[in-house]
């Protein structure tokens, strides 16, 4: 008997890793705007960083560039109302899993 992934996750109550890291990363930015404005973390989460081109091995995006393509440019304020955070952490989560068996299914096409 062949068992799916999603029944298997549900019977076992077992969670997908990928969607369980996206909401995690999704869930700090939002306790990072909540914080008050001296605090490090905050801080560095704005910093624009050096301009020019990253090196070689850095992320092309920074997670607040990922967070300004899903809340839009104003994250912050909507990250300081918990429901509309929780309710656009869904479409995060969900959106690079399917990107990402999209990618997959390409690369299988190009292999055959």
């Amino acid at each position: 008997m062949r068992c799916f992934p999603t029944l298997w996750f549900s019977l076992t109550k077992v969670k997908d890793a990928l969607t369980y890291s996206r909401s995690q990363k999704w869930k700090w930015p939002g306790h990072v705007a909540r914080a008050p404005n001296n605090k490090w973390t905050k801080r560095t989460s704005l910093w624009k960083g050096p301009k020019g081109i990253r090196k070689r091995g850095r992320p092309k995006l920074r997670l607040a560039d990922e967070m300004e393509i899903v809340a839009g440019e104003n994250w912050l304020e909507s990250a300081l109302n918990r429901a509309e955070w929780q309710r656009m952490e869904e479409a995060f989560t969900h959106k690079e899993s399917s990107v990402s068996k999209l990618n997959l299914s390409k690369k299988k096409k190009n292999l055959t």
